[in-house]
């Protein structure tokens, strides 16, 4: 029997919302943590201990407003000291790094350096962004380019060992350190006392850092972060041209070290304000402000094998640390999550994002996702 055009049509909406809906993967009824993420567990309740080791709204708030009065107190003793810059922020292209620099630089009066790194996957509009912001601010800018080949062999190493917590938690986790080690040497190098990153609430996630990274985190020794950064480069396909451009403490053990700090997650933190700031103030166009045109080039892959291989948007993680925090909702995320998955599964995910990106470091879809990511 054949179906009509209409018939075939309400069918396939129904398979839809039938695919959306049959996701079995448990997940968090406070947040939407999944059952599959390496270590965790669930209570009688069905709220994961994520959730459950997260501090009462009071003691956290109380934190909050200990950092935030440290921010201002810091702030205040960095400027007028003499120095030529009183701070170092990495600009990414985003609008809470535009933001974060219009806030140091205009309201707070401080002598500003921002500092981009070059990697080679950054989107055309984060550049555009970042032009725009260092020209309405009128602030000193400085560019660090490494040697081509080393973003690439770093991406395509890391691509081929995803560990067991996925893509974002492999890429980002070890990229995001190296970059810092750039940013802390340059401030060193300048003596600069302040190095700020422009980090929104739940990125990074609070069990990595949330408003101050830690001596041995900067140190590189004694964190399990900065160990497996050493290891990894002394892979063979590494050398020791690579090698030099990490963060090295013992080069620096007799300085002072710059305090890096994310003041944005103590500060007041409403997405759209920031969105419709950084527009109004022509830091970035209209429309050119949102995640998806500023992010990574590497969020494309890491973004659809991660859902691909584990059922599950990479960064949920992070959206959790948001749903908790009251600053998004949970069946908002949810059904986002669950879209992601559906579009991964019959094939229409964004590929023209993913497999120039793969390609360009010489990897292929079914290699990566044939490995055990553990």
């Amino acid at each position: 029997m054949l179906l009509s055009a209409g018939c075939v049509f309400s069918a396939c909406q129904e398979d839809t919302r039938a695919a959306l809906r049959g996701n079995s993967m448990q997940r968090c009824k406070k947040c939407i943590m999944p059952s599959n993420y390496p270590s965790i567990s669930f209570n009688e309740k069905g709220i994961c201990n994520f959730c459950t080791a997260q501090n009462s709204p009071e003691a956290a708030k109380a934190a909050k407003e200990a950092l935030y009065n440290d921010f201002q107190h810091t702030i205040a003793n960095a400027r007028g000291q003499g120095r030529e810059y009183d701070c170092l922020i990495s600009l990414s292209g985003g609008k809470d790094s535009a933001y974060l620099a219009y806030l140091l630089s205009k309201e707070y009066k401080l002598k500003v350096l921002a500092f981009t790194i070059t990697t080679g996957f950054e989107s055309a509009v984060a550049q555009n962004n970042i032009r725009r912001t260092i020209e309405k601010l009128d602030i000193d800018h400085y560019i660090f380019t490494p040697h081509e080949s080393f973003f690439i062999k770093l991406y395509s190493y890391l691509f081929r060992h995803i560990n067991a917590c996925g893509s974002v938690a492999t890429v980002c986790f070890i990229c995001g350190p190296i970059l810092y080690g750039f940013s802390l040497k340059t401030a060193v190098e300048l003596d600069i006392p302040l190095v700020f990153h422009g980090f929104g609430p739940g990125q990074p996630p609070h069990t990595h850092h949330f408003y101050e990274m830690s001596l041995p985190h900067l140190m590189g020794d004694g964190s399990a972060t900065g160990s497996q950064i050493y290891d990894i480069f002394k892979d063979g396909i590494f050398d020791e041209r690579d090698r030099a451009l990490l963060w090295n403490y013992e080069i620096y053990k007799h300085k002072k070290l710059p305090r890096v700090l994310m003041p944005l997650h103590v500060l007041e933190y409403h997405e759209d304000a920031i969105i419709k700031k950084v527009q109004d103030l022509g830091l970035i166009a209209k429309g050119k402000a949102h995640p998806l045109v500023t992010n990574c080039l590497l969020n494309w892959p890491m973004v659809y094998l991660h859902a691909k291989k584990l059922g599950f948007n990479p960064y949920v993680e992070f959206f959790s640390e948001m749903i908790r925090a009251g600053q998004a909702h949970r069946a908002y995320w949810l059904w986002m999550d669950r879209i992601l998955g559906f579009l991964v599964k019959i094939g229409i995910f964004r590929l023209q994002g993913v497999r120039p990106v793969l390609k360009r470091l010489g990897l292929n879809e079914k290699e990566i996702l044939a490995r055990h990511w553990q």
